[in-house]
């Protein structure tokens, strides 16, 4: 019989490269298939070496048509056991998910306005007016950035995320001055922290100052 691999990602026009051992044994691209023919009916195992950092392994499913001794896969242990009879040639599939990336974007009013923001969740950290803070390689799924309230300089006015036309909308509550992002696979979500710079007080001339006057000439009338 045959044992047949192929790989496969999410989103699918993502590259990578997936080394496997067992049998089949090798390395491919995505979409790449690995092929040993000629087997003996029996058992046989091959394991995904950890696609980490950039991949999460999500299934492994494999097709053996009706056979009574079943293939199976496993993703935890990121291997399939082939299950081979005479003449059978048995197909797994590993499908790897794409790790995404979010990206918090601190944007003021004036745009010359200095400040600094700090935000805690993920991402954290401290950055500056008009800077960003990015966390790439997250696993699919929902976190949760929350800025440190930035008054008495600024106040939050807006939270707006852009995930483009995902079906998991991200979003941002200027309230909670807070942001949820739905990643999905091999996406960028950017959420943008939009703040208004506090007037400060006017000082200075023309105006309506108080105070206190004398009449020092006597006349009856304030001195000057």
């Amino acid at each position: 019989g045959a044992a047949v691999v192929v790989s496969r990602t999410i989103p699918d026009a993502v590259g990578g490269q997936f080394l496997f051992t067992g049998v089949p044994t090798g390395t491919i691209p995505a979409n790449g298939t690995l092929v040993v023919a000629d087997l003996s009916p029996g058992t046989y195992t091959t394991t995904e070496a950890d696609p980490a950092p950039e991949f999460d392994l999500v299934e492994v499913s494999c097709d053996d048509g009706g056979s009574a001794t079943t293939s199976s896969g496993d993703p935890t242990t990121r291997s399939a056991i082939f299950n081979i009879d005479p003449g059978e040639m048995v197909t797994c599939e590993f499908t790897n998910a794409r790790r995404g990336t979010i990206v918090v974007t601190a944007e003021v009013t004036p745009e010359s306005a200095p400040g600094s923001f700090r935000y805690t969740g993920v991402p954290s950290g401290t950055i500056e007016a008009g800077g960003t803070l990015v966390v790439a390689d997250l696993s699919p799924g929902t976190y949760t950035t929350t800025e440190v309230d930035p008054e008495p300089d600024f106040e939050l006015t807006e939270v707006a995320c852009d995930d483009g036309d995902s079906a998991t909308a991200s979003s941002g509550d200027p309230q909670t001055r807070t942001a949820v992002v739905n990643l999905d696979a091999g996406e960028t979500v950017r959420c943008t922290f939009i703040h208004e710079g506090e007037t400060g007080p006017i000082t200075g001339g023309g105006g309506t100052g108080t105070g206190s006057s004398s009449d020092e000439d006597g006349d009856g009338a304030p001195g000057g």
